[in-house]
């Protein structure tokens, strides 16, 4: 008896395995033993019994040609037999996304890695989700828990911020960030302070400035340099040595199109998880990604991208740390979570979201990054000061920030008494 029949043969003496595996119909190869796994899912669904007799009703074979699937004894092995049909699957679904990129010689690389990426995304996450008990779920809590309580190191990317990451506990994987700002507001700078502080294996794409540009602006922020100065090649010796002692950034990856889509993200995406194991991944910024489909409304298109990021996310079990545009009427207030342009689906698809609002004081330029949405915790702001000549966010020391709330608090007394005047 095949891997295929002798499962079967498990689910008629335990249908109680049907809640539990990972196995549904589709993974199996031949139609017949499809047809007969699928007409046990409808008998299961309806909540009636799992039998021969039942089975070889709704497909309408005779008893002898099902009871062909129909063992003398349970195995508690079943689980065996669950992970044979699902690699053969796996390796079913492989082989024939192989023979489709062979056949059609019209397909460019990209175009050939984004279908390896769809097939693998498949095998890899369809076919292994399955339920588990509230044991299992329990136990895994309980020891990611003790790990914590242990000081064991976790997987969570710090912002490079200490009070950001007090709010939602730095960047984790399988979720989707989104930084909204208006043009100018510093949404690509704070995106580039994240990916050069993250201190771990980072992907950056841009479909705004060149990968030169990029580390231009990476030198100036870490090093704190005059930007002039540093564009005109006259860094005064200090600065030079700055230079000389600076981090190569070996563990960051630009990747600059300005054509940029999301087949290229992904295709990208999985090659360098594959091949350098990158640890989170950054985009700046949404709109500019050329939609895939370009006769459908807007809103639809850009929906369609972050549908695709947050799948990204799950699917390479990264953090996905998207900037956005905001609408253009949250220029001259205070932004709030539906400022987010083009479509809903951000502010739907988004784990935490993000949203940039500046501040003069003085001659100190001053960012409130408002929390506006954090799937996993409270939602909080946080002062920091944008040295905009440097391209530099940097978080404020109390009494510093106590000051700065004051002044904000004071002007907003001033605004509200000017128009009720």
């Amino acid at each position: 008896m095949n891997i295929h029949r002798h499962f079967i043969a498990q689910v008629f003496l335990k249908p109680e395995i049907l809640g539990l595996t990972a196995v549904n119909h589709e993974h199996f190869l031949a139609e017949r033993d499809r047809k007969l796994f699928k007409a046990i899912e409808d008998i299961a669904y309806k909540g009636e019994d799992v039998n021969i007799d039942s089975v070889s009703k709704l497909v309408g074979w005779k008893l002898s040609e099902v009871m062909e699937y129909s063992p003398s004894v349970a195995t508690a092995n079943w689980r065996y037999f669950e992970g044979e049909i699902l690699e053969a699957y796996r390796r079913n679904v492989v082989l024939k996304a192989i023979e489709e990129i062979k056949g059609d010689r019209s397909l460019t690389a990209d175009e050939m890695l984004e279908k390896i990426a769809q097939a693998t995304t498949d095998v890899q996450i369809k076919a292994l989700n399955r339920v588990k008990t509230g044991d299992e779920v329990f136990g895994n809590a309980i020891y990611r828990y003790e790990q914590r309580a242990l000081g064991e190191k976790q997987d969570n990317i710090s912002t490079g911020i200490g009070k950001l990451d007090w709010v939602f506990d730095g960047f984790k994987a399988r979720r989707l960030y989104y930084i909204g700002g208006r043009p100018s507001q510093g949404k690509s700078a704070l995106l580039m302070n994240f990916a050069t502080t993250s201190n771990t294996k980072a992907l950056f794409f841009t479909a705004e400035s060149s990968g030169d540009e990029l580390m231009d602006r990476i030198i100036i922020c870490r090093g704190r340099l005059d930007n002039k100065q540093f564009q005109q090649g006259v860094l005064n010796e200090k600065d030079r040595m700055k230079l000389q002692e600076m981090n190569r950034y070996g563990n960051l990856f630009i990747y600059y199109d300005g054509d940029l889509d999301m087949q290229k993200i992904s295709a990208i995406a999985y090659s360098y998880k594959k091949t350098h194991d990158i640890k989170i991944i950054f985009v700046d910024y949404l709109q500019l990604i050329r939609p895939r489909n370009l006769s459908i409304p807007r809103h639809e298109q850009v929906a369609e991208m972050s549908v695709r990021l947050k799948q990204l996310a799950i699917e390479l079990n990264v953090p996905v740390v998207c900037a956005v545009q905001l609408r253009r009427d949250a220029e001259s207030k205070r932004p709030i979570l539906s400022d987010f342009s083009d479509s809903t689906q951000i502010e739907r698809d988004a784990d935490v979201a993000m949203l940039i609002h500046n501040y003069k004081i003085g001659e100190q330029d001053i960012s409130e990054l408002i929390v506006a949405k954090n799937r996993d915790g409270e939602c909080k702001n946080v002062l920091v000061e944008f040295d905009k000549s440097k391209f530099y966010f940097q978080g404020l020391e109390e009494k510093e920030e106590a000051r700065i709330k004051e002044i904000i608090a004071n002007d907003k007394m001033k605004t509200k008494q000017g128009e009720r005047e």
